[in-house]
């Protein structure tokens, strides 16, 4: 096998393992995501407004409060913020940001 011939196997070989590693991530990524919207969406409720539809959890017993959280996430991240900074005691009430 000349030089030439064995660089040409080489890259061959590097761009057919390069193809299956990229596969195998997207397959894994999709996989991941999969899991990731079904543990989420088990915990939320979607209702119809007028302005459109609103996703949003609510949990505990008491006085109501509203968590507004910032850009970004949803509901869920609206959840963790109540969980690590709020108490039992309340009714915890937590939209997903509109967009």
């Amino acid at each position: 096998m000349t030089k030439r011939n064995r660089w040409l196997a080489s890259a061959v070989a590097a761009g057919v393992a390069a193809i299956s590693i990229a596969i195998g991530i997207s397959v894994a990524y999709a996989q991941d995501m999969r899991t990731i919207r079904d543990r989420v969406s088990r915990s939320s409720q979607v209702i119809q407004s007028r302005d459109g539809l609103i996703e949003f959890t609510i949990w505990g017993s008491g006085r109501a409060v509203l968590v507004a959280h910032g850009a970004g996430g949803g509901y869920d991240q609206g959840g963790l913020i109540a969980k690590a900074y709020g108490g039992d005691g309340f009714r915890w009430i937590v939209p997903s940001r509109f967009g």
